[in-house]
């Protein structure tokens, strides 16, 4: 596992990407897939709306960057870095790959995520395999939370973006 040091550097560099895809008018979630050593392989953000493609989710362009690298038959082992944790679809992707750990700024209380399958009966089979991380800075949560709140805002959806005021 990386140092807390690391693991702050590698999410910041996720909310950076989740910025840039705020500012083209897409969902504020960027990622990036590290592999052991601590390289960089995947750096990437939602492009849904910039690529009219609903599964051009963050975790997803990266996943298809990578191809069988990332297969969970091939040796290795990768860490996701998320601005936000991953959707249930998203999940299901990373749960068919070797990413064993998911590392993520702020756990979504608007659709839940990858947490919320990890822990569900008959689902926990397929996630066993990943080790899950929300929420390991309070300073780069809320800014994940911001993001999120100013991009729904600024749709003028208020109902799903009080799901990401302060929460205890």
């Amino acid at each position: 596992m990386f140092s807390s040091d690391q693991i702050r550097q590698y999410i910041q560099i996720a909310l950076d990407e989740a910025k840039k895809a705020s500012e083209e008018g897409n969902y504020p979630i960027g990622s990036l897939i590290v592999n052991v050593n601590g390289n960089i392989e995947s750096r990437d953000r939602n492009q849904c709306s910039t690529n009219a493609d609903v599964t051009a989710h963050s975790e997803i362009l990266g996943i298809r960057k990578l191809g069988s690298k990332v297969n969970k038959d091939t040796l290795g082992e990768y860490y996701l870095f998320s601005s936000l944790e991953p959707c249930f679809g998203c999940s299901f992707f990373i749960a068919r790959t070797n990413i064993k750990y998911i590392i993520s700024a702020l756990k979504d209380p608007h659709k839940g995520g990858t947490s919320d399958l990890h822990t569900l009966g008959q689902f926990k089979h397929f996630f066993k395999h990943i080790e899950l991380t929300n929420e390991p800075f309070e300073d780069l949560k809320e800014q994940s939370r911001q993001l999120m709140i100013n991009y729904f805002l600024k749709l003028g959806r208020k109902d799903a973006a009080k799901f990401y005021e302060t929460r205890n």
